[in-house]
């Protein structure tokens, strides 16, 4: 009996949208949308043996893995501006150095 009204509240809210409908080529657009949908049937073998359970375990270990994979990518990002600032400094000791070393090279004046 539910079957019952489900198919027939599909077929009431199918019928409302093809009355708004105004040309052949719409009639077309839905004809070739209806057409690829999967059957009832297509979908029979589909549910076999699966672990609801399983898949439900499965998907909350993915979603933890994402949190600290954010996570993990977020404390990056705010890194960055420190990782520069140190490379600009290691850049800067080095300069000091080479001026030093050219100093040490040329003769006095």
């Amino acid at each position: 009996m539910a079957d019952d009204n489900t198919t027939t509240e599909r077929l009431v809210r199918i019928e409302a949208a093809l009355a708004g409908l105004a040309t052949k080529a719409d009639l077309d657009v839905v004809a070739t949308a209806v057409a690829g949908l999967a059957t009832k049937a297509d979908l029979a073998g589909v549910a076999k043996n699966v672990d609801v359970t399983a898949l439900g375990r499965q998907l909350r270990e993915m979603r933890d893995e994402l949190r600290v994979t954010s996570a993990m990518v977020l404390r990056l990002d705010h890194m960055w501006p420190d990782v520069i600032e140190q490379l600009r400094a290691m850049v800067q000791q080095q300069l000091g150095i080479l001026d030093r070393l050219r100093a040490l090279e040329e003769p006095p004046a």
